[in-house]
């Protein structure tokens, strides 16, 4: 419960440091050391990566994990799933508020999602700051990974698996 306080109080000093603008700096040199190492075939998986982390993945994975783990009787983990909702209005919030661009010396093609398919456009605001794509692969892929190490019964499933083969 401590080390949750910490990385809120952590989480809540670094948007202010977002919103006073230090961090611009940071994103420039950050996104200049990504594009010197870009290589362009690469496009398709940067592309599949960002639709795992979409909203409509992610609600999808978040449903179905929900419905899981009710079924096998993690009921308060079932629950917890129904924070997304509030992480995705948290993080819209955010980039109401914050307004913080992407680095202007650096662009490039987002992952096409549901919503940018369907719409040919996009229904989210345009800043970069709370990433929603993270946001949302640490919490749902975060909560299925806690799932697979419950379910695994105490030994990693790479483990099960050897202890099986031998």
């Amino acid at each position: 419960m401590v080390t949750l306080g910490v990385l809120g109080v952590a989480f809540a000093l670094y948007t202010q440091a977002v919103a006073a603008g230090a961090a611009e700096s940071l994103d420039l040199n950050v996104a200049r050391a990504v594009r010197s190492v870009w290589w362009p075939p690469l496009q398709p998986v940067a592309q599949a990566i960002a639709v795992i982390g979409g909203i409509e993945i992610t609600a999808a994975i978040a449903v179905g994990l929900a419905a899981c783990l009710w079924a096998w009787g993690f009921r308060a983990e079932a629950a917890a799933l129904a924070i997304l909702p509030l992480l995705v209005a948290a993080e819209a919030v955010y980039k109401f508020v914050l307004a913080h661009p992407p680095p202007l010396a650096f662009s490039h093609p987002d992952g096409p999602t549901l919503v940018t398919m369907l719409h040919r456009g996009t229904l989210i605001f345009g800043g970069s700051y709370p990433s929603g794509h993270m946001i949302r692969t640490v919490f749902v892929y975060g909560l299925g990974a806690f799932v697979v190490r419950r379910r695994g019964g105490g030994v990693w499933p790479w483990r099960r698996l050897q202890l099986w083969l031998d």
